[in-house]
């Protein structure tokens, strides 16, 4: 079983981190599918992630997540660790290339 929360979450510095990188494959493969765009907010801060094709061997990668410093009463907790695991799924979205 799990326990009660007995603290309020306290996130003591929040933040921002930005991504942005280019990504380019040799002209003998094609990025046969790219993820599409992910915006969410919550009280906890806010993630953004895009892939934007520049050519067929080119492609633009765009992470932006804030964290919000903040206390906020233990009850939110769940909603807390659903936000960050929303998230953490949002990152595992991969591009698929295949050779042509």
């Amino acid at each position: 079983s799990k326990k009660k929360r007995k603290y309020p979450v306290y996130i003591a510095s929040g933040y921002r981190h930005h991504d942005k990188i280019d990504i380019e494959i040799p002209a003998t493969y094609r990025f046969s599918s790219i993820p599409k765009a992910i915006n969410f907010e919550s009280e906890f801060g806010k993630y953004s992630m895009r892939v934007t094709a520049v050519s067929e061997q080119k492609v633009v990668y765009e992470r932006d997540f804030i964290l919000k410093e903040g206390t906020y009463p233990k009850e939110k907790y769940k909603a807390f660790r659903h936000f960050l695991k929303k998230v953490h799924k949002s990152d595992l979205k991969k591009a698929i290339i295949n050779k042509i």
